[in-house]
């Protein structure tokens, strides 16, 4: 099968003649064929206006359907893998390598099958049918949220459709400003069209709803329009939570507040643009109900929300502590965290630092909180090996023995499955650490002489214990 570009070439290289034998064959016997043609022909004539032509609900979802399966087929039979590298000239003085010249190969390929396409849009619409026109970009713009583009190295970017999703954008900005915005179209014309689209992308693609707003926002200029589209997209059993750009735009268009903040509110919060909307209602008409929605909309967005809510929030609250808590917990700030200290508990600062995957902040809030149980806890972990240096010396006076313990235990964990210069050189690093024990110097000289009496026979382990001055020389007994 031919793809679009083949076709195109191939109509263009017939002779004319064979064309115009071609067409009266077509056209003699199809009387709809014909009027359509001869409305095109008079479009090219300079003493006739060009205006947009009435709506023809029948070609228009033909063009719709048959615009969707050709861009989409001819999508999927482009090939951005296997691309031809030999026609590719550089600008002087400019170098690419491999892969940027596919890239640009592959971008100059794409371009060429869109504009073939772009081409028979600009040829509708200069002829008038600004409908068909329309009908082609949503059908174009459905095929490229569907195709599966051959881009495995993706050369024209991830994904590859976006390039083609974005030209097509364009075209639909152009058509609305040239054909809709001087020469608005009648309510009756849009809805049908609507419906249309509607029960299209129902069963094709519903992503080409989210490309519309920008459409309707233009056309629909009437409080009833607005409604009869929602009520459109209902009986074709779209929900309107699935396109909240959309459904908020017709829903304000209606006129009714309450038909909106219904909308807004059975989406929120997870529509992010919607969300700020919907608190901004709260802000201004239900203050007093503001901070428990902004703490429903903080939970489920973050921080992303921060700019948003600053100014915004009453110190002390519950929105305000989670906030800081928030921005403490991305920063590991402890004095960003003294913020919210003020007003939550200590318990409820401790729980918050037991949940920090940082080491460092979350040793400073417990040490600030003195929170010295949580801290015996996480050094007593088989984990906590490397990081008791930071952990022992805040408890040691609190838990004298279980430091001892802690640093026995590790020792000779390190003696017997690290029997190399690291494991010694960390052996004798927590023995090091048992000597600010307080209380336990002679518990800690017992086990410091252990490892001396047993270093003869071991030079690295005696080296380690001479580097921390636990053995001066060979012959000094230990005391």
């Amino acid at each position: 099968m031919k793809t679009i570009l083949e076709k195109r070439e191939f109509i263009r290289s017939v002779k004319t003649a064979a064309k115009d034998d071609f067409l009266f064959e077509l056209m003699h016997s199809n009387d709809r064929l014909l009027m359509r043609f001869e409305e095109f022909v008079k479009s090219f004539d300079p003493g006739t206006n060009h205006v947009r032509r009435e709506l023809n609900v029948i070609s228009f979802e033909d063009e719709l359907q048959q615009a969707y399966e050709a861009f989409k087929e001819g999508l999927e039979e482009l090939d951005f893998e296997h691309l031809s590298l030999e026609k590719w000239r550089s600008e002087p003085g400019e170098y690419l390598d491999d892969h940027e010249v596919k890239k640009e190969v592959a971008k100059s390929l794409a371009f060429d099958y869109f504009e073939a396409w772009r081409m028979d849009i600009m040829t509708e619409i200069s002829s008038g049918y600004h409908y068909q026109g329309l009908a082609m970009i949503a059908g174009m713009m459905a095929g490229a949220l569907e195709a599966r583009i051959h881009d495995p190295h993706l050369n024209l970017g991830d994904p590859p459709n976006l390039v083609f999703i974005e030209w097509i954008e364009k075209e639909l900005d152009k058509l609305i400003k040239d054909g809709f915005e001087d020469l608005p179209a009648e309510d009756s014309d849009i809805l049908t069209i609507s419906e249309s689209l509607f029960q299209f992308a129902k069963n094709h693609s519903i992503g080409l709803l989210k490309h519309l707003p920008q459409f309707y926002d233009t056309l629909v200029k009437t409080p009833e329009l607005a409604k009869s589209l929602i009520a459109s997209l209902d009986e074709n059993s779209i929900p309107l939570q699935i396109i909240p750009k959309l459904a908020d735009l017709l829903t304000t268009k209606t006129g009714d507040e309450q038909i909106w903040l219904n909308f807004a509110e059975t989406i929120f919060p997870d529509d992010f643009d919607l969300a700020k909307e919907l608190l901004d209602y709260y802000y201004n008409r239900i203050p007093e109900d503001f901070e428990h929605m902004a703490m429903i909309a903080f939970k489920h967005h973050g921080l992303v929300l921060a700019d948003y809510l600053a100014g915004k929030m009453k110190e002390g609250s519950p929105l305000f502590c989670s906030y800081q808590l928030a921005r403490a917990g991305f920063e590991c700030s402890i004095s960003i965290y003294e913020q919210a200290r003020k007003y939550i508990s200590r318990n409820e600062g401790i729980a918050f630092a037991k949940e920090h995957p940082d080491f460092e902040f979350k040793l400073g809030i417990l040490t600030k909180e003195e929170a010295w149980d949580d801290i015996l806890l996480m050094a007593k972990s088989k984990q906590a090996a490397d990081q008791l240096n930071d952990l022992l010396p805040p408890i040691m006076k609190h838990f004298p023995d279980d430091c001892l313990a802690i640093i026995e235990s590790n020792a000779a964990h390190s003696f017997k499955h690290h029997r190399n210069r690291d494991g010694y050189s960390r052996l004798v690093g927590f023995l090091k650490l048992g000597t600010e024990i307080p209380g336990k110097d002679e518990e800690i000289k017992t086990l410091i002489n252990y490892y001396v009496n047993i270093s003869p026979r071991l030079p690295a382990l005696k080296d380690e214990l001479r580097n921390y001055g636990f053995l001066v020389n060979e012959s000094e007994k230990p005391t």
